[in-house]
């Protein structure tokens, strides 16, 4: 026996995808818009993002963060040990924090 899928499914399957033009977004499942902090000039300002731990895996999403310049940046870097936690801040040019409490405020 066939069913035929409801007009709920169908709509369930739509999703918010950026369309054409700098900033224009079309309304997603139940007219829902994405949303974020936006400039002074409409565009959406950079994402910024603090990484927990200093080592292999870290650099790696350093790397991709420093590929991501405008949309994305690297901020600040959290751990317990203060030498190699402040190595990796002055290798990426971010601040070193102890917490995340402390990335989040002050970052």
């Amino acid at each position: 026996m066939l069913m035929e899928k409801s007009a709920v499914d169908a709509e369930a399957k739509v999703i918010a995808r950026p369309a054409r033009g700098e900033g224009a977004v079309r309304e997603g499942y139940l007219g829902l818009r994405p949303t974020g902090r936006r400039g002074l000039e409409g565009r959406m300002e950079e994402l910024r993002f603090a990484l927990y731990g200093y080592g292999k895996v870290a650099e790696l999403h350093a790397k991709a963060l420093a590929s991501l310049a405008g949309t994305a940046r690297l901020v600040s870097v959290i751990g317990r040990d203060k030498a190699k936690r402040d190595n990796f801040a002055a290798r990426w040019a971010v601040e070193s924090r102890e917490t995340a409490a402390q990335a989040a405020d002050l970052d």
